[in-house]
């Protein structure tokens, strides 16, 4: 890894800053997690992407459990009559049902991580920082890191307290 040490200061590539950023979007999508987060930002899914949702919610045994009678059959109907969303109104309805099935299909360590290990880390990071370790920064960034924090955390408890 190609890191440059001016002052104290760390100095990464491009190409460092991008990985890096695609990590922390795979074990931190909290903020973006839906790809519809609000009303005004639909998704025209198209035929071939709900079936997957679908074959996909069926596997992990969710689709019943959280999918009202409605919410299944305007799914099933839409993968029946149109190949891709084009309204809005439908867009909207489809993104909502398509994130309620991310959340329930989402692994139960991804979802800890992202909520137990990632804040956890940013503290460890920021008491490190400031009792001088310049490289602590990048703790928030290592999976590895924030899995270990969020395993060591079940074990011990707090998280079902």
């Amino acid at each position: 890894m190609a890191t440059l040490s001016i002052e104290g200061h760390h100095v990464r590539n491009q190409e460092m800053i991008r990985e890096r950023e695609r990590e922390r979007e795979r074990i931190s999508p909290g903020r973006n997690y839906c790809r519809a987060s609000s009303g005004t930002d639909e998704v025209f899914y198209t035929r071939f992407e709900l079936v997957e949702i679908r074959r996909r919610a069926m596997r992990k045994r969710v689709w019943f459990k959280v999918l009202s009678r409605a919410e299944r059959g305007l799914v099933n109907l839409t993968i029946r009559c149109v190949d891709r969303i084009h309204s809005p109104k439908l867009a909207g309805i489809a993104s909502a049902i398509v994130c309620k099935l991310k959340e329930a299909t989402e692994s139960v360590v991804l979802r800890l991580m992202r909520e137990v290990g990632r804040p956890l880390a940013e503290r460890l990071s920021k008491i490190a920082q400031s009792w001088g370790n310049g490289d602590a920064w990048a703790w928030v960034e290592d999976e590895a890191f924030i899995r270990y924090l969020t395993v060591m955390r079940i074990h011990e408890g707090a998280y079902f307290r």
